[in-house]
This record gives structure tokens, C-alpha cells and sequence, in this order.
């Protein structure tokens, strides 16, 4: 978390000759707080409406703050030796580098963000070691940093992506022990319009790398240092940077390395899967933000996250199979009819009507046909079982959907009730991995390497029910 600090002058648009003095701290990701010597808001009015913008000067910059609150701690001294005033502030968008009147001021035409593992998944290094022959005899080891050319793709019909590789260097410094050079490569998301974006124009490409990235390294990744970029006519070289904050909650990110992913960069036709991802995405909707949430925000109990499980895949398939059912058309056209000869009351004929009146299929049957949609070998070999899945999963989501905890005891094991949610949000991340054109090689090589224990741990538990299901027949 980067965290900055800037003591500066706010005031309210338009009204800069009542600019009063205060300290902005920010944290990317996190919190925006403004504590200001003086007051925006009726001390003793209640609740307040937001402040639409809020202007500011610090650090020799123009910045705008959006949708600002009062929040605690705020100080309003009255009938002291002095009438004084200390509000503390917590914005929703910082903007570092311009003065906007609104949110709706078009003019960013890029947007360069850091996403996590974004490098590692890219798999492209300038880093080349070596070795020559000294002229007095031996070897020695060299160094070099090669440039890397960025690769791209488009989007969408307004939006193009660059993944552009950079570098820093800090040194030669010496220390009383040692000399020290550190080098370092990131590569950076560059999003640009064809048009002037507002200031949020661009966060729907963003959202979609960083969960494409996601789903590579199975690992929550977020976006950070966010800079947007005003092309001014008299400086065509140099645009002008704002950097970008948004109030957030923090997510813990972890170290990948290369062999946690599932896939890489040069795994995939780019412009083909990202045309298919952005599709993916779109048709999806909610259900793809359900499947992630489980991994953005895995602190809670494992009740929530197999619901969350069992919703992103009725979802998925509610949109994945539109046309689906629960039986044939025609029969569920002519099992309505025959209601109609039946010979009961009027209230329980419409009881049966209601019943009867859609044809969608059950949680059950929706499972089963996602398994139909990935490599069958990567499934077989996750879920060893995919019908005693589908009727685990389908009970244990009506058990929690109605906080029924004698069902979910009696129709799902407890350890299977801690597997579950692991082994699907897998099942469903091939599918994603299918849908966007990833080979059934490295769905595979997902399962036998990045979900070796949580397949082996469900199959244990699939054994344990094959042999209560003998035993009980027997």
C-alpha cells in the first residue's frame, strides 16, 4: 500500500478567496481523508448531501476531490475563548494534477495502471545475463537490459489496451558495507479512447484485465497507480499526468511466481481472447463479479462462499444456456394443457398453473451442463464424479439459501461441505478458461498442478460416498 500526504488549501468551486488550510492523506488502495482548519458543511445541520467537488493546492498541484462527506472526528468549539472548526472529510475520488467542475468533464484520453502480477503473467523480460572473456584471463558475468516492445490489442469499438514495459534503476549508491544497483521492470496496462474520457471512462477495461489476470494467477490482483493523461496541444510530447485515487477497500495480494499460473500472455491469440473475455464478461454480467468475489474478499464464512459458488454457476448458466429446460417443450406444453381436464377446485388448478408455469431447469441439471463445456479429461479429473457434485452442491445451496441446518448436515458431509466451494469456483474457471479460448492441454495441466490437493481431497470424500451408498445397499 503506497501512502501519500499533502498539506495544502481547499475550497469549494468558485469560492477560492474562502480557501482554508488543511492535510490531505491518501492510500492506494484505501482511504482518502481531508482534515481541514475550518468547516464545508452546518456544523449543527444533521446529516448532510455529499459535496459534489471540492478544489484544492498542495505540492504545487491542482486537485479536485469528488463526492466528499463529513466523517468522524469532526470538531465544531462553541462558546469557548475561540469559536473554532475541524472537519474531517473522506472523499470518493482524489485527482491529483487538474481542476475539474464536474465528474462528467471529458477530457483524459489514457489511462496507465499498475495491475498485480500483471509482469509475472506477462512473461516478458528484458533481464539478460551473460558471460565474457576478460582480456587478462577468466570470466566475467554482464549484464544487460534489453528494451521490450509493448504488444497490444483493441478492446472494443472506442477502447484500445497496451501492455507497455517499463523500467527503473536506483544506483550505483555504497554503503559502509557494499555497493549497491537495483533494477527493476513492471509492465503497465495502458488504456486509450478515441475520444476525451471522463475521469471513470476507463475503469470498465481495467476491471476486465485485472480480472483476466485473476483468473491466470489464481490470485485477487488490483489496480494501483492509476495516472490519466490530458494530450495538450501546445505540448504533444508530454502529456499532462493526473494521478488517479479512489476510496476502496484494501485487498490482500499475494506473491505469484511462474509456475502458479494457469495460463500466460503468449498462451493466447490476445486480440482474440480479449474480444472473447470482453464478450464473456458482458454476457455474464453479475455472475462473473459473484465468482471473483470469492477470491477479492475471502473473509467469511465458507456458507457465504458456497453460495456465492452455487449462485455464479446458475448464473453463468442461465446466460451461457438460454434455451435450456427443465423437460421437452412440447411435453411441458402438453402437461399445462391436461391441467385444465383435471377435476378440482378452481384455487388448486391455480396452484398447479403456478407450478407449472416455467420450465426452467433445476440447479442440478444446470451443473451438469457447464461440465459439458470444458475439457472432459480436466473435469473427470476434478470432480471424479460430477453427479454426486451437482447433488452436493444443489443440496448444500437450498440448505444455506433457507438456514436450514439440519438439511445441509443430513444431505451434504461436513467435509464435503469444506471442499466444495474450491472445487467449483475450479469447475467454473475452466470454463472461462474454455469460452476464451484457452487449450484443453493447459486446462489439464490446471487441474493435475494448480488444483492437484483439492481434486485429491474431493475424491477422498467422493470414495467415502461410493462405500456408504454399497454399504447401504447391501
Amino acid at each position: 500500500m503506497t501512502e501519500h500526504r499533502y498539506v495544502g488549501q481547499w475550497w469549494l468551486p468558485g469560492q477560492r478567496e474562502r480557501s482554508v488550510g488543511g492535510i490531505l492523506e491518501v492510500s492506494d488502495p484505501g482511504n482518502i481523508r481531508l482534515e481541514i482548519a475550518g468547516r464545508f458543511f452546518d456544523p449543527f445541520g444533521g446529516a448532510s448531501e455529499p459535496l459534489d467537488v471540492v478544489h484544492g493546492a498542495a505540492d504545487g498541484r491542482s486537485i479536485t476531490l469528488f463526492d466528499v462527506i463529513r466523517y468522524n472526528g469532526s470538531e465544531y468549539r462553541r462558546a469557548a475563548q475561540e469559536d473554532t472548526d475541524i472537519e474531517v472529510l473522506s472523499p470518493a475520488v482524489c485527482l491529483l494534477g487538474v481542476h475539474l467542475e464536474s465528474q462528467d468533464d471529458c477530457v483524459f484520453s489514457e489511462m496507465v495502471v499498475e495491475v498485480s502480477h500483471l509482469t509475472t503473467w506477462s512473461c516478458r523480460s528484458g533481464f539478460k545475463w551473460g558471460y565474457t572473456e576478460e582480456p587478462g584471463g577468466g570470466t566475467a558475468r554482464t549484464f544487460v537490459l534489453a528494451p521490450v516492445r509493448s504488444i497490444g490489442a483493441e478492446f472494443d469499438e472506442a477502447f484500445d489496451i497496451e501492455f507497455d514495459w517499463g523500467s527503473s534503476r536506483r544506483g550505483p549508491n555504497s554503503d559502509a558495507e557494499s555497493r549497491k544497483l537495483v533494477v527493476e521492470e513492471t509492465v503497465r496496462l495502458r488504456v486509450s479512447a478515441g475520444l476525451p474520457q471522463a475521469w471513470n471512462g476507463f475503469e470498465h477495461a481495467v476491471a476486465a484485465i485485472r480480472d483476466l489476470v485473476t483468473l491466470a494467477t489464481q490470485s485477487p490482483c488490483i489496480a494501483t497507480n492509476r495516472v490519466l493523461l490530458i494530450h495538450l496541444p501546445q505540448r504533444p510530447k508530454y502529456p499532462l499526468r493526473v494521478e488517479s485515487f479512489m476510496r476502496s477497500r484494501p485487498i490482500e495480494t499475494s506473491k505469484v511466481g511462474d509456475h502458479d499460473l494457469l495460463f500466460r500472455l503468449h498462451n493466447i491469440d490476445l486480440d482474440d481472447a480479449i474480444k472473447a473475455w470482453r464478450q464473456l464478461r458482458e454476457l455474464v454480467g453479475l455472475s462473473i463479479h459473484v465468482l471473483f468475489g470469492i477470491d477479492y474478499h475471502p473473509s467469511v464464512y465458507y456458507e457465504n462462499q458456497l453460495l456465492n459458488a452455487a449462485s455464479a454457476a446458475e448464473g453463468l448458466h442461465a446466460k451461457l444456456f438460454p434455451n435450456s429446460t427443465a423437460i421437452d417443450p412440447v411435453e411441458h406444453k402438453v402437461l399445462r394443457a391436461s391441467l385444465k381436464t383435471l377435476d378440482l377446485s378452481a384455487e388448486r388448478k391455480q396452484w398447479l398453473f403456478d407450478q407449472t408455469g416455467h420450465n426452467r431447469p433445476g440447479l442440478q441439471k444446470r451443473l451438469l451442463e457447464l461440465c459439458d463445456v470444458p475439457d472432459q479429461q480436466a473435469v473427470d479429473s476434478l470432480l471424479h464424479e460430477r453427479e454426486l457434485w451437482a447433488r452436493w452442491l444443489s443440496r448444500a445451496r437450498n440448505a444455506i439459501a433457507h438456514a436450514d441446518d439440519g438439511q445441509l448436515q443430513k444431505g451434504v458431509p461436513e467435509e464435503v461441505r469444506y471442499r466444495l466451494t474450491y472445487v467449483t469456483k475450479a469447475l467454473l474457471h475452466l470454463v472461462l478458461l474454455e469460452r476464451i479460448g484457452v487449450s484443453a492441454e493447459l486446462q489439464r495441466s490446471a487441474v493435475e498442478n494448480q488444483w492437484i490437493y483439492v481434486a485429491n481431497a474431493f475424491e477422498v470424500e467422493v470414495e467415502k460416498e461410493r462405500v456408504r451408498l454399497v454399504s447401504k445397499q447391501t
